[in-house]
């Protein structure tokens, strides 16, 4: 997997975002509280889509960082 470059990493962070949360909501629902509405789910799942996408940019412009200091 290529390292992305800061550009591509804001660019991409959003659809990470979606991704995590499209993700995380049902499991918020199927596994901590069934009886949550989805609304409830999203709010609940936020900082974890967050988090991940965030982290998954910062990993990405670290390595990409690394990958250019080495070359």
């Amino acid at each position: 997997m290529d390292a992305w470059t800061p550009r591509e990493a804001a660019r991409n962070a959003p659809l990470v975002f979606v991704l995590s949360l499209a993700t995380v909501v049902p499991l918020e629902l199927l596994v901590f509280d069934s009886t949550a509405t989805v609304s409830e789910a999203v709010v609940r799942g936020l900082p974890t889509a967050t988090g991940l996408a965030f982290g998954f940019a910062f990993v990405h412009v670290a390595r990409w960082h690394y990958e250019r200091k080495a070359a």
